[in-house]
């Protein structure tokens, strides 16, 4: 049961705009935290300064999460929402409380001149950082996880009993589609039809596509950006990913987690994933084709 939960997948946002914010109000909450409560011993503290002590302490927590974030940057190919799941997050999310719990004492011993290599005091200020933010950052982690699995699939589910009343019309298109290489030297000819979807390697794309009974795949120098502008007046390809352009058409079943969505195509096992924010546009382009 507990393994069952821990292996589920998480979603991880990518470092962005949101990120700073998040990192914003925790230095603020640490601050005001810090302030009210003033637990610790810091309640003895004398000092005519003690305010701006309590705001160096928010202000650490933010340069160590913004560290982390560098981290993430740095280290894109670990931090793979693909892969990414519950005990990943908890793990990584420990892993922050560590680095702060170390620049805090960094931090204390500028402030209040005692020895940083004293054993007694590392281990007393990383349970306190632990005691402060585990329980509730924990707590953090399975929420988030299992709210977004709920909301996506619920949304999934509404999206699978659309599928069964579109018009098997839509879903022909026997125009021959030719994806050119960056160089123009090669290119790969498909019925729009047989084109199933496209997968973002590096600097080449991956071209899945139908062949008689089975699914086949080729690689062409190009990026994903330059076959969406190939394919831009082909109303049926859609960008669900930043690695995945898909045949909306041959969607067979659409299936939710906490990351997003799966899309389970015709005849084939693969599952195509839908970023988080790629749903939004993802639902209306469904609707628009009689959803």
């Amino acid at each position: 049961m507990i393994l069952s939960i821990l292996t589920k997948p998480y979603p991880f946002s990518n470092p962005g705009i949101n990120k700073w914010k998040l990192i914003l109000s925790f230095g603020i909450f640490i601050t005001l935290f810090l302030y009210i409560f003033q637990p610790f011993g810091l309640s003895d503290v004398q000092s005519k300064h003690k305010a701006y002590i309590f705001i160096g302490y928010g202000f650490v927590t933010m340069l160590i999460l913004t560290f982390n974030i560098i981290i993430e940057l740095i280290f894109s190919n670990i931090f793979n929402e693909k892969k990414w799941v519950v005990y990943k997050q908890i793990l990584w999310v420990l892993w922050i409380t560590f680095t702060i719990g170390l620049g805090n004492l960094i931090y204390s011993r500028m402030i209040f001149s005692f020895s940083i290599f004293n054993l007694h005091n590392i281990v007393v200020f990383q349970f306190v950082t632990l005691a402060v933010a585990v329980l509730p950052l924990t707590a953090l982690v399975l929420y988030t996880q299992n709210k977004y699995l709920k909301q996506n699939v619920v949304s999934a589910t509404s999206l699978n009993e659309g599928l069964q009343r579109i018009d098997n019309k839509q879903k022909t298109d026997s125009e021959i589609i030719t994806l050119w290489s960056e160089n123009r030297k090669e290119n790969i000819s498909v019925e729009a039809n047989k084109l199933y979807y496209i997968e973002s390697i590096g600097n080449y794309v991956k071209v899945y596509y139908s062949k008689e009974t089975k699914t086949e795949a080729q690689i062409l120098r190009s990026t994903l950006t330059r076959i969406q502008e190939n394919l831009k007046s082909y109303k049926n390809f859609f960008k669900c990913h930043r690695a995945y352009l898909v045949n909306i058409s041959k969607i067979d079943k659409v299936t939710g987690n906490a990351q997003g969505y799966r899309l389970k195509l015709l005849n084939s096992d693969v599952a195509v994933p839908v970023a988080r924010s790629y749903i939004k546009e993802f639902n209306e382009r469904l609707q628009n084709r009689g959803i």
